[in-house]
């Protein structure tokens, strides 16, 4: 942006950004749209002080409504505007999404509404607050930590709205009883809404399911401590393989966990992982003379709670070369992406 703003440039890459784009991306800077936001309440009249934005994913940094209850933002005009929202503690939240739904996006001729003429109003109309309660597998209340929604979902809108990009915004902090209270959930919001923590230390970090038919206000998350796996890596000779690549990948019922380490100078590593999910664990590197390693994958085990995998050896040998041709009609083809998935035995298996 230039101008304190008036003039700005931006480019969406959506889910395909890769190098070569990021080299070939040239940017015009252009008057800078407008938009102005007016958060009112059930009645109408405005409301001050209430958080408000646009486009969260872009991490374009929401503002403050002034004394009219009103917000303005400056974005590029290049980029579309699709989401829009607000939020106070004890009024509520709104949102618009001026997006195709989900279930057109493979129909070309389906068309995301269009944003209104002038300020767009958002009306904070009540709460239904949620009360967390952050504790560990005891039961022991978990202190100094954030939880957040994931999703706001309005029945009359085209599309969810994920909050989480802002989470240091819509989350709640917890407190020494580990309590911690979302003062703005909407009263609209009938739909099960799922709780995400944010804590430092040994936990596994997973998701509370809160259902506003069931839970009545309340929401315990328990969250159990991580595990350790250990092992050994050595190189083709038998001696230890130092800053060599493990990944620990899990799969549970409802989520997953993705962990990674280094050996150490011993060859040595430990790896803290979610319990009560089954895991795949690979190892690769290269020695000292640059030479890629690989090693035979470790699967078709669980980590359960109050476990500790030992022994969890690698033994490292020259990557295999994986190489060809990408045709199309018997013509080579340039720049196309090639990827090569590894799968282990999840818990059905």
């Amino acid at each position: 942006s230039h101008e304190a703003g008036k003039l700005q440039a931006g480019h969406d890459f959506g889910w395909g950004l890769t190098e070569d784009k990021i080299h070939d991306l040239r940017l015009r800077l252009a008057p800078a749209r407008e938009v102005i936001l007016e958060v009112v309440d059930g009645m109408g009249e405005p409301i001050p002080d209430a958080t408000a934005g646009v486009n969260p994913y872009q991490y374009i940094p929401p503002a403050r409504t002034d004394a009219e209850g009103r917000a303005t933002f400056l974005m590029p005009s290049s980029l579309d505007l699709e989401y829009v929202y607000a939020f106070k503690n004890d009024f509520g939240a709104d949102y618009h999404a001026y997006v195709v739904p989900p279930n057109l996006r493979g129909d070309p001729n389906a068309k995301a509404p269009e944003p209104l003429m002038g300020p767009i109003r958002l009306t904070l109309d009540g709460v239904k607050p949620i009360r967390v309660r952050l504790t560990d597998a005891a039961g022991a209340p978990i202190p100094d930590a954030m939880v957040y929604p994931w999703f706001l979902s309005k029945q009359d809108e085209p599309d969810t709205l994920n909050v989480s990009y802002m989470a240091s915004h819509f989350g709640a902090k917890v407190d020494d009883t580990g309590e911690a209270v979302i003062d703005w959930w909407p009263h609209w919001h009938d739909s099960i809404a799922q709780i995400w923590p944010r804590v430092e230390g040994d936990y596994a970090f997973r998701k509370g399911v809160y259902d506003p038919k069931r839970d009545d206000g309340t929401l315990i998350l328990a969250l159990d401590p991580l595990a350790p796996i250990r092992g050994q890596v050595t190189l083709p000779d038998g001696s230890p393989a130092i800053g060599i690549k493990i990944i620990a990948c899990g799969v549970g019922y409802t989520d997953g966990f993705s962990a990674s380490t280094e050996t150490d100078q011993h060859g040595s590593y430990e790896i803290k992982v979610a319990v009560n999910m089954a895991y795949l664990v690979i190892a690769s590197g290269e020695d000292t003379r640059g030479v890629k390693l690989a090693s035979d994958p470790k699967t078709g085990f669980a980590v359960l709670a109050n476990q500790t995998i030992e022994k969890l050896d690698f033994q490292m040998r020259p990557a295999t070369r994986l190489f060809g041709r990408v045709t199309v009609n018997g013509k080579q083809q340039a720049n196309q992406r090639v990827l090569a998935n590894q799968y282990g035995t999840d818990q059905k298996e």
